[in-house]
């Protein structure tokens, strides 16, 4: 893949025959990407409609999430306005140590239309997709004055799953297993004592019900039996 870079005043316009990809708050073809992302509500407060208007670090509003671009790093991706084949995407910065970071995550963001990033590292703070719009499978009303009226796409009710899985992992039956190991019964499950020997029984039956094979020290056996110093002799389930 052969990549070509730019300075923006090296350019007239912006090639319309390849994805194009503008960087920096103040680069002179911003407009041209604001203009594109118009229809998707994009507000960045203190930007003047007009070629080379330098954006105020203030705050970023898109999809009624607002952000703002003091600490934050922002990306957006939508199609060229010279030619919906190709796309064009903008990256914009407060934080310059944060491109490093922004180079190695990008890649992972692939299927998102916009993203903000917060910090040095940096980290994802928000992330979306454009809705279709201008689509030939979507008609519009049209009012009394024959003006085409954009409204809100309806939602369905929400609704129960078809079927509902058990949980693969159960808390009760954790907290069951917790109660009876820290029980005051098990005093502290000393080593050589009776209460310790109870305590593996208990956590053998839990691994046999779960239907583990044994792994002890004899066919069958789910123990392993040591001697610690001083003759005590201890097992524990394996």
């Amino acid at each position: 893949m052969e990549i070509e870079i730019k300075l923006d005043s090296e350019l007239e316009a912006l090639p319309s025959d390849r994805a194009v990809w503008i960087l920096g708050w103040n680069n002179r073809f911003k407009m041209t990407m604001i203009g594109a992302l118009a229809d998707y509500h994009l507000e960045i407060s203190g930007v003047q409609p007009k070629e080379g208007a330098d954006v105020e670090r203030s705050r970023l509003k898109v999809h009624n999430v607002t952000i703002p671009l003091q600490n934050h790093s922002l990306v957006f991706t939508t199609r060229h306005p010279a030619n919906p084949a190709r796309s064009l995407s903008w990256i914009a910065t407060d934080r310059p140590d944060a491109l490093p970071g922004l180079a190695r995550k990008l890649p992972h963001y692939g299927p998102y239309s916009y993203l903000a990033f917060e910090g040095e590292e940096p980290t994802n703070v928000v992330k979306g997709q454009w809705p279709v719009i201008h689509s030939p499978m979507t008609l519009y009303p049209l009012n009394s004055r024959g003006e085409r009226v954009e409204i809100d796409r309806a939602t369905l009710p929400p609704r129960q799953a078809l079927a509902t899985l058990p949980a693969v992992f159960s808390d009760a039956r954790m907290m069951e297993d917790i109660r009876f190991l820290s029980a005051e019964t098990l005093r502290g499950r000393g080593f050589g004592t009776p209460e310790l020997d109870q305590a593996a029984e208990y956590i053998v039956d839990r691994f046999r019900k779960a239907g583990l094979k044994p792994g002890g020290d004899s066919e069958g056996s789910y123990f392993q039996s040591w001697k610690e110093r001083g003759g005590i002799r201890s097992k524990r389930p394996r």
